[in-house]
């Protein structure tokens, strides 16, 4: 999966993702471990 990011500032991080990527329950829920990881990362529990 591609994802496109933007750092705009130390708070401010914007990505894209190409949603025809997620066809399907296996990469739908690579997407959802992404947006955890990203979390966990960034100190949110999701």
């Amino acid at each position: 999966m591609l994802a496109i990011f933007r750092f705009y500032s130390d708070e401010e991080i914007d990505f894209d993702v190409d949603l025809r990527e997620l066809q399907g329950q296996e990469r739908l829920e690579l997407f959802c471990g992404f947006l955890r990881d990203i979390g966990r990362r960034l100190g949110y529990w999701l």
